[in-house]
């Protein structure tokens, strides 16, 4: 393994260790997805009482199921990082999926004499 020394001074009496410039990088690649999680965690519990009130002013009993499987998506996003980014953005997928179920008008249902 190579070192960087950068030498300050005159003559170059002193060295200073300086880690090369892919580990900065490696680095600063790995903590962006960590930035990008904990960025996310406030809109993520904003986005789901904005839905949360969305079924609310919708609900009945012909929408009950797609309800609660819209209000139990956070439960499907799990992992740290960059697995968390994928989940989160397959249960944005599948909420975008529900809402439309969810969204589509109930058929009227005629009484039985």
């Amino acid at each position: 393994m190579s070192r960087s020394v950068l030498n300050v001074g005159d003559s170059g009496s002193r060295a200073i260790y300086q880690p090369p410039a892919y580990h900065m990088q490696a680095k600063r690649a790995a903590t962006l997805p960590v930035q990008q999680v904990l960025g996310h965690r406030r809109r993520l519990v904003a986005d789901y009482e904005f839905a949360v009130d969305r079924l609310l002013a919708k609900l009945d009993r012909a929408r009950h199921a797609t309800a609660v499987a819209i209000a139990s998506l956070p439960e499907e996003i799990r992992g740290f990082g960059l697995v968390k980014l994928r989940s989160v953005k397959a249960a944005k997928a599948k909420e975008a999926e529900l809402f439309a179920a969810f969204d589509a008008p109930v058929p009227a249902q005629t009484k039985a004499a």
